[in-house]
């Protein structure tokens, strides 16, 4: 996927904010995305300047990469192995402004439970999308 600077700063920026609901940014989880910001092809010290100083959340313009961004958020939240409840609520309500249906977003947290670490596997992830896409 070619990002443009703008919205991989956005993606990054969406996963501190959903890392920080809980009141907590642990070590792990600037860690992950950490690694995420270096598959973007952006430098780790910029996961700090983004903690200091968000950017403004954009909206990706295809389905395929907003699911692909949720399951990055759930990544993020399932890092550490400690998900909260502020964590789910969250992830939900960020789903739904990425225009993600609400039906989706609930069976993937149903699903997850029946994986090891809660980690869905992205085939998983992908039918229960195509099962509820418009």
């Amino acid at each position: 996927m070619d990002y443009t600077r703008e919205e991989k700063l956005s993606l990054l920026s969406e996963m501190i904010e959903l890392a920080k609901s809980d009141n907590k940014l642990k070590k792990s989880e600037v860690e992950f995305i950490e690694l995420v910001a270096t598959s973007l092809n952006l430098e780790r010290k910029e996961v700090g300047e983004l903690i200091a100083r968000p950017v403004k959340r954009l909206v990706l313009a295809s389905e395929f990469e907003r699911i692909v961004q949720f399951y990055r958020l759930l990544l993020v939240i399932n890092v550490d192995e400690q998900v909260s409840l502020k964590e789910v609520k969250a992830i939900k309500n960020l789903g739904l402004r990425m225009g993600l249906p609400s039906q989706a977003i609930d069976e993937v947290f149903q699903q997850m439970e029946n994986y090891e670490n809660r980690i869905i596997p992205t085939n998983s992830l992908m039918k229960i999308f195509k099962k509820f896409h418009n």
